[in-house]
């Protein structure tokens, strides 16, 4: 792509880290885009790279609330072993809720991130939510929940978990 500037050189890609001022902190965000020209050493931004640099902002500041990002949201759906409509059964939002939060288009409610921020850190809430989702649990699976012996009510459980999917999709796909 050539310069806007100088209209002589070409724009060189590139990724730094920025610092922007959230809340009284300085957050450094890295992988931030920026295009430099190879000629007059112009710096651009494109609207591509804007796009991707607002995503990370938006990121950043989350963290900084303590709030999940998408990657991380991905993860905690992964441990749980559940697709994205699962998910959506069990943390709630729509058919397509968690595909927008793994790419960072929407951001779950406080809520929402509050219990998937417990289902990422306690084994106990994961197994709740999901028989509560209706998955018939038949064993406790430690790959899954990592933890050998849980409470959940009055029940102890022990062993490994086998999850059933419910027998009808929780929402209609179109």
């Amino acid at each position: 792509m050539k310069c806007l500037i100088c209209e002589v050189g070409n724009l060189i890609p590139a990724r730094r880290t920025e610092s922007l001022r959230y809340k009284n902190n300085n957050l450094d965000v890295h992988g931030f885009c920026v295009s430099s020209c190879d000629r007059c050493e112009a710096c651009l931004i494109t609207p591509k790279q804007a796009k991707i640099n607002q995503r990370l902002m938006a990121d950043a500041e989350r963290h900084a609330d303590g709030a999940l990002v998408g990657e991380e949201i991905r993860a905690v759906r992964a441990l749980m072993g559940l697709n994205r409509i699962e998910a959506s059964k069990v943390f709630g939002g729509g058919p397509n809720a968690f595909s927008k939060y793994e790419r960072g288009e929407i951001h779950p409610s406080v809520a929402v991130n509050k219990l998937l921020l417990l289902a990422r850190d306690i084994p106990a809430v994961r197994l709740k939510l999901l028989i509560s989702a209706g998955f018939v649990v038949e064993q406790w699976h430690e790959e899954k929940i990592s933890c050998p012996i849980e409470t959940i009510g009055s029940a102890a459980w022990l062993g490994s978990i086998v999850l059933q999917r419910p027998s009808q999709v929780p929402y209609e796909v179109h």
